[in-house]
């Protein structure tokens, strides 16, 4: 789904400022803006559409003779829906390319969407380590515990996995070297919300900030679904509000359309050294077992070299293997 922040970002890279463009009606202030309309020539459309094949079935585009033409006798979709920025600027570029008669080859297609990444991670601002927020929100990170230490080190690590933004052992490569790889998404609930998404295949690192005073929080989340029936779902949780420094695990069984969650659902808090599951009391928080432990530190790793390989070596200078820095 394209975001607003997404599609704002586009009309201010491509200088677009009329909802008018060309014969596209495009979703200036409106609430869905993954839907084009106006008069789209159906070449345009259907050479877009091959490009991303995986759309949904109500947005795929059908044959020629569906569609009306026009008194050139030219056939014309009155809509077209986007999935992403990228599809959206690949639209834009064919319709200018298309009305002014010129070819259009991609190169100026993968600069626009250069940008428009580098602008979304700019707005994002995910820079700010892990240890910057809890110092600059006045959260202790966890509790004197050798359990806490050994896990913490992985919790660490996680978090420069999930944002490669907030890694400082290395050096990330222009957005315009990783677009072909990567794929980056971003939304903005409010002016205090925000989340980014980066995709590589069937895994996506996922960070989130919220700023809203008594409210902060950051989310470092991994999804993998490398087993087509299962979700695993790893979160790192700080919560200023709640004084919550967690990491969690919750796993979820695909079924048809559904999302299943599994009687699974483990959560460690750093600060205190407890074990708990959501919406319960504090009586029933409990130490961490060697079992738990064992458990954890292994998902942690697996995840780690996941986003590993399928994420951060495609987004640095130099791809090797991952070393956990030693003070």
């Amino acid at each position: 789904m394209l975001d607003k922040l997404e599609f704002e970002t586009v009309m201010k890279t491509m200088d677009i400022d009329e909802p008018e463009w060309y014969e596209l009606l495009l979703p200036f202030n409106s609430t869905s803006y993954n839907v084009i309309r106006g008069k789209i020539p159906y070449k345009v459309a259907k050479k877009v559409s091959m490009r991303y094949p995986n759309k949904q079935e109500y947005s795929k585009i059908g044959k020629k003779r569906k569609y009306d033409k026009d008194d050139k006798l030219i056939t014309y979709l009155t809509r077209y829906i986007v999935d992403s920025k990228e599809e959206l600027v690949s639209l834009l570029v064919e319709t200018q390319c298309y009305y002014n008669n010129i070819k259009n080859n991609r190169v100026k297609e993968n600069d626009i969407v250069s940008e428009v990444n580098g602008m979304l991670v700019e707005y994002t601002n995910p820079y700010e380590k892990t240890d910057e927020w809890l110092s600059n929100n006045n959260m202790t990170k966890a509790c004197n515990n050798k359990d806490v230490f050994d896990i913490l080190m992985y919790v660490d690590e996680f978090d420069n996995i999930v944002n490669p933004f907030s890694n400082d052992y290395f050096e990330i490569k222009d957005t315009s070297e990783y677009i072909r790889d990567l794929s980056l998404s971003f939304s903005k609930e409010d002016e205090n919300h925000i989340r980014m998404k980066i995709r590589k295949d069937n895994i996506v690192s996922e960070y989130e900030k919220n700023v809203e005073e008594n409210n902060n929080y950051l989310n470092y989340t991994l999804y993998n679904n490398e087993d087509s029936k299962i979700i695993i779902n790893i979160r790192h949780h700080i919560s200023q509000k709640d004084n919550e420094n967690s990491i969690s695990i919750n796993t979820y069984q695909i079924v048809g359309l559904c999302y299943l969650k599994s009687d699974y659902d483990f959560k460690y808090d750093l600060i205190s050294g407890l074990t708990f599951k959501n919406n319960i009391s504090e009586e029933d928080k409990k130490p961490i077992t060697q079992g738990q432990k064992i458990m954890l530190l292994k998902t942690l790793k697996e995840a780690i070299t996941i986003g590993e390989n399928k994420i951060l070596n495609n987004m640095i200078i130099e791809p090797k293997q991952y070393v956990l820095k030693k003070k």
